[in-house]
């Protein structure tokens, strides 16, 4: 049994972690910003990396993981996050 799926987890948690303490230095105030701006990165990247990889979307890719289709949808997730928070 090998762990392959495991280095692009790690990827996109780290990805998506980095937009979300981004965003939190940008405009976040408590930790409960912080928890809904990580949580949102998350379900973003991996929304946006799923939709890519089941619609076989022409973006750009590391190994098995949708990187940029990813960063899309979690950049726009966070975008609306900080949006509606002001």
């Amino acid at each position: 049994m090998t762990i392959e799926w495991l280095a692009p987890v790690a990827l996109g948690v780290v990805i998506a972690t980095l937009i979300a303490a981004v965003a939190y230095l940008a405009r976040g105030s408590t930790r409960r910003d912080l928890l809904a701006w990580w949580v949102g990165a998350q379900v973003g990247f991996w929304v946006g990396h799923a939709l890519a990889a089941v619609f076989w979307l022409p973006f750009p890719t590391v190994g098995d993981l949708h990187i940029a289709a990813g960063l899309t949808v979690c950049a726009a997730v966070v975008t609306t996050q900080i949006v509606r928070a002001r």
